[in-house]
């Protein structure tokens, strides 16, 4: 079998006398969607900051395409391909969808892409400053910056969070046109988009993972149920 794309072993994180992320076990493959689920304070965005390289992990080890990437810094891990998005939007306001992106394409090295408007759902904005975008054209930009630095893995952190029905859906459907291009690994609390978007699905509760496999399955899995989706009548 082909070695996973990430491949995370035992990786825990404590502040103080709390221990957030538990000796986490995660594999990701190479161009799948793979989503990340679980009730808040279930340390998802912790665990997401550990990957991405923005915090340091007290134990475990994370690798990447067969190297060991624990200790390298988060620009390192980007420039081989493990690049993030945050929940919480972080651009600049006084500069124009364009801009933002060659910001991000030059930060990376990577060489510029002109699809990445049509790809973001943003043609006919790029010259628009920041604070001239909807809060769902914000979130798009984030992901399109994300996509700039032609990453091979993409840690996507609530990209549908603040979205309505329809814009909710319209970012599903470049999340899942991404399959085949890039590894995802989706961070979101729109359980009925993961169970339609993921590949696989795994399931981090009380810092640890407690399920991981095919949707269907997970779903269905009684100890998930209890923990997290509750009664089936209550996700559909």
């Amino acid at each position: 079998m082909t070695e996973p794309l990430l491949q995370v072993r035992g990786l825990r994180k404590r502040f103080g006398g709390l221990v957030v992320t538990a000796g986490v076990d995660l594999d990701v493959q190479s161009r799948e969607i793979h989503a990340l689920i679980g009730p808040n304070g279930a340390g998802k965005t912790t665990l997401v900051s550990q990957l991405a390289g923005e915090l340091r992990s007290d134990a475990g080890a994370i690798r990447f395409d067969g190297h060991d990437i624990t200790q390298l810094s988060t620009h390192a891990r980007a420039r081989r391909g493990l690049v993030r998005s945050f929940q919480v939007t972080r651009l600049f306001r006084s500069l124009s969808v364009t801009e933002h992106l060659a910001f991000a394409a030059g930060a990376s090295g990577a060489p510029p892409q002109p699809d990445l408007l049509a790809r973001a759902g943003l043609e006919g904005r790029g010259a628009a400053p920041v604070d001239q975008l909807s809060h769902a054209e914000q979130r798009a930009l984030e992901v399109a910056m994300a996509l700039a630095c032609r990453p091979r893995l993409l840690l996507l952190d609530e990209p549908m969070a603040g979205l309505g029905a329809e814009e909710s859906l319209a970012m599903g459907e470049r999340i899942a046109a991404l399959r085949g291009t890039c590894a995802v690994l989706l961070i979101e609390h729109d359980v009925e988009a993961v169970f339609r978007l993921a590949d696989r699905v795994s399931v981090l509760v009380g810092g640890a993972i407690l399920a991981s496999g095919p949707p269907a399955q997970v779903r269905s899995d009684p100890e998930v149920v209890a923990a997290y989706l509750g009664e089936p009548e209550d996700t559909r």
